[in-house]
């Protein structure tokens, strides 16, 4: 949901969104290096009503251009996604998937036990700000059936500066305040293609925008807050 959006104190949107989903994975290809392919077709994409008519009309647009849309990752052996692609998706839903990368979550190379921790790093968008993310990682439990870990999740505020360059000339934009953290826990089975996982994370974004034209200079002050929790599991 989002928290809290506002402009120079003003609040603009509270909003909370329930999306359920329904994916279809496939391995369809396994490579010689232990890398693999898999295809996940989105079979259901529902969003419930936020009350807003406006709103609602544009989620379900969204929601009927996911349906049948196509994501394919190659993996390899350790976890990392080598390459990712969308097929049979509408231009927009196409781009959105594209443009916002997963953290990833990637296994050791070498062979640990309980206790051990790692770190895997990667990316994120947020309100069109690139945010470096980072996934640490502990293995809490481990079987012959399969493991469970629990993950901390972070984000360094000096990375959004990647979006500063972007401004026109005469307009300063600032990052006055920005803080992404969350957690979680993923239990995975040996014999199962899709993990069973819950997490939240918290991010809270505040702006600064000035413009200066014919001697007057214009200034805003931006926040956005979002609250995030994930379950994913196996329908089958």
């Amino acid at each position: 949901c989002i928290r809290d959006s506002t402009m120079d104190g003003t609040p603009l949107v509270d909003l909370e969104m329930l999306i359920s989903a329904a994916i279809e994975t496939e391995v369809t290809h396994v490579y010689d290096d232990g890398s693999a392919r898999a295809e996940m077709v989105f079979v259901r994409y529902d969003v419930a009503d936020t009350g807003d008519p406006i709103v609602d009309a544009e989620l379900d647009a969204l929601s009927a251009d996911m349906i049948g849309a196509v994501m394919w990752q190659i993996i390899d052996d350790r976890g990392n996604v080598l390459e990712l692609g969308v097929e049979s998706a509408a231009p927009e839903v196409e781009a959105q998937l594209l443009e916002t990368t997963a953290v990833v979550q990637a296994l050791p190379e070498e062979p640990v036990g309980v206790g051990a921790r790692w770190v895997a790093a990667g990316s994120m968008d947020a309100e069109g700000v690139p945010i470096e993310m980072s996934i640490e990682t502990e293995l809490v439990e481990l079987n012959e059936d399969g493991v469970v870990m629990e993950l901390t999740i972070t984000g360094d505020a000096d990375t959004a500066s990647a979006f500063l360059g972007e401004v026109p000339p005469g307009v300063d934009f600032s990052i006055d305040r920005f803080a992404v953290g969350g957690g979680g826990r993923t239990s995975v089975e040996f014999d199962s293609l899709i993990p069973n996982s819950e997490a939240t994370s918290e991010v809270d974004l505040a702006m600064s925008i000035s413009a200066t034209e014919d001697g007057e200079t214009m200034s805003i002050d931006m926040g956005f807050g979002m609250d995030m929790a994930m379950e994913v599991y196996p329908l089958e």
